[in-house]
């Protein structure tokens, strides 16, 4: 049961769509009054309050939710994830904000704390209490000062009281660190895990199961996708990289999909305008080759660029706009290597 009601919020997440999440309550509320000692019951209340936030804001549905959870578990960790839901999701931030103040003395996660002092610094400003929301800024600055959240959120709130001095270090910091986590970025783009292995003797299969041997392609500049649809990241990676296999038609495409079935490719996503171009793609299932050097995960919006030997060369940790120059200037040297 945990495990359905676990995949009915995934589900509703997964496919953009919150229409399944009332048979899913209501099969909960079914298992619930069937088996009123069930070892799982604390569980299903949870993704029951999870799950009840998202379509619905009133305080007598999801109040006694919070209580069911609470009657079994009064963790720090949990009423923390109570109290940012009820933030959030704009339910009730005064009640969030009372139950963090209560637990931030008992969180021992770094980020936790962090975490904390950003939701009542929003809280706070909201209430025009602005002291209190420098405090909590700061507060969250002190735990980790290279988060760029935190900064863009001081840099909004001096902006909101004009003061000048303080938007201009928030600026100043928010810069420094977007400098820090570029270079961070091209360095792990020329030297990872991935990087200098060959692909060669992977044999991935695709959506009949027929294995797709890749050295079939060696000579050819490849593109590695990972992707799947659980997570929200290749999926908006992917027209960039429909704009790139019409520009770059030399190149080989190979989008690796790890956890969806071929089923639900075809029927679910291939069916989407924006995606129906993968269907005249190579869309591949990782095999025992290929879990052997990736995982049996890899990394989430991972794309590889692959030369002519089959030599893994660079690896994106997925990209943005600002990066997208840099893995077309990729392509172009590896397109001119012999």
């Amino acid at each position: 049961m945990v495990q359905y009601v676990n995949n009915g919020l995934a589900y509703a997440i997964k496919y953009d769509s919150l229409q399944r999440i009332p048979a899913v309550l209501d099969s909960s509320r079914r298992f619930l009054r069937a088996y009123p000692n069930s070892f799982a019951k604390s569980n299903v209340f949870d993704y029951m309050l999870q799950m009840t936030s998202l379509i619905s804001r009133d305080t007598a549905i999801v109040f006694p939710l919070i209580d069911s959870v609470l009657a079994y578990d009064k963790s720090p960790v949990t009423m923390m994830g109570i109290a940012q839901l009820l933030i959030e999701r704009e339910i009730d931030p005064l009640r969030g904000a009372s139950m963090l103040e209560e637990v931030l003395p008992h969180l021992t996660a770094q980020y936790h704390r962090y975490k904390s002092h950003l939701l009542l610094a929003q809280v706070e400003q909201s209430r025009g209490e602005f002291s209190l929301a420098a405090l909590n800024l700061k507060s969250a600055l002190a735990i980790d000062s290279v988060r760029l959240d935190a900064w863009y959120a001081y840099l909004g709130y001096c902006q909101m009281l004009e003061d000048q001095a303080g938007a201009s270090i928030a600026s100043h910091t928010i810069s420094e660190i977007r400098g820090q986590n570029r270079a961070q970025y091209f360095n792990y783009v020329e030297q990872n895990s991935y990087t200098g292995k060959s692909v060669l003797d992977m044999v991935p299969l695709d959506l009949d199961g027929h294995g797709v041997p890749l050295s079939q392609f060696s000579n050819r500049v490849m593109v590695i996708q990972f992707f799947n649809f659980w997570c929200s990241i290749p999926g908006k990676q992917l027209p960039t990289i429909h704009e790139f296999i019409k520009e770059f038609p030399q190149v080989k495409f190979v989008f690796l999909n790890f956890d969806d079935t071929a089923e639900e490719l075809r029927q679910r996503y291939f069916t989407r305008p924006s995606l129906r171009f993968l269907r005249d793609q190579t869309v591949v299932f990782p095999d025992s080759s290929v879990l052997g050097v990736f995982g049996n995960s890899g990394g989430m919006g991972e794309i590889l660029l692959v030369d002519k030997h089959g030599r893994i060369r660079y690896s994106f940790p997925g990209i943005t706009k600002g990066y997208v120059a840099v893995l077309r200037a990729k392509l172009r040297e590896l397109l001119r290597e012999p």
